[in-house]
């Protein structure tokens, strides 16, 4: 069974205004009317591996802000002389507004970004404290707690990328929590069963983030074949 990495995705929406620009003798600009605001959906991310049908689907999103775009046609003036020079100075101030316009699009996709990231980030560590709220509360089982730990570190050892190192592990009665680190620039780690490693069927593994020159944390939360996750 695969594992599931959780995926951050964002969607840009460009919202469409416009102004009406006139002349009579000398031109004089329209205000343009508010902007749009539309509604977008964040895509389904599958970030539990735990068998169940645990998703997120993300919060609509009001995402809108003002993109300029040139719609009426420059009226005549004085002379055909007079009308170029001012279509090169209408061009140009529309290159401003379209510079300024994009520069506010990132700025807001840059806040999108974060905050979905916050709020998936909050909503994995609120699925980890409960699951490890509940493995606290278990008593360990004898009969089966200590041959798993056994087997995940085995299992973690033989199929984890080389140089994985296993840091803890610990079963209770229905629950494991293991914790290993990832060598750097380890890109197998992200392809690979951690499940099927582990040898258990059931599990939701939180990745950090491998750096170039820095080892990965994972945590997996596993639990005992005939069983689920809380």
């Amino acid at each position: 069974m695969g594992v599931s990495l959780i995926v951050l995705g964002c969607v840009g929406v460009l919202v469409h205004a416009s102004w009406d620009r006139a002349a009579a003798g000398a031109r004089a600009y329209v205000e343009p009317p508010p902007p749009l605001v539309w509604s977008a959906r964040t895509p389904t991310s599958d970030w539990y591996d735990d068998g169940d049908e645990d998703e997120y689907i993300g919060d609509d999103l009001d995402l809108g802000g003002p993109e300029w775009a040139e719609d009426a046609e420059i009226a005549a003036i004085a002379s055909a002389e007079d009308e170029d020079e001012d279509e090169d100075e209408d061009d140009d101030d529309d290159a401003d507004d379209d510079n300024e316009g994009d520069e506010e699009r990132v700025d807001d996709g840059d806040d999108d970004d974060v905050e979905i990231a916050a709020r998936t980030r909050a909503l994995v560590d609120q699925r980890v404290a409960q699951i490890s709220a509940v493995a606290d509360s278990e008593a360990v089982d004898t009969s089966w707690a200590p041959a798993a730990e056994v087997d995940i570190a085995e299992g973690i050892a033989a199929h984890g990328p080389p140089g994985t190192r296993l840091v803890s592990t610990r079963c209770r009665t229905t629950l494991c929590i293991a914790e290993f680190e990832i060598p750097p620039n380890a890109e197998a780690a992200m392809h690979m069963s951690w499940l099927a490693g582990a040898g258990l069927s059931r599990g939701l593994f939180v990745h950090g983030q491998v750096e170039a020159d820095a080892s990965g944390r994972t945590v997996a939360y596993l639990a005992r074949d005939g069983y689920s996750l809380p």
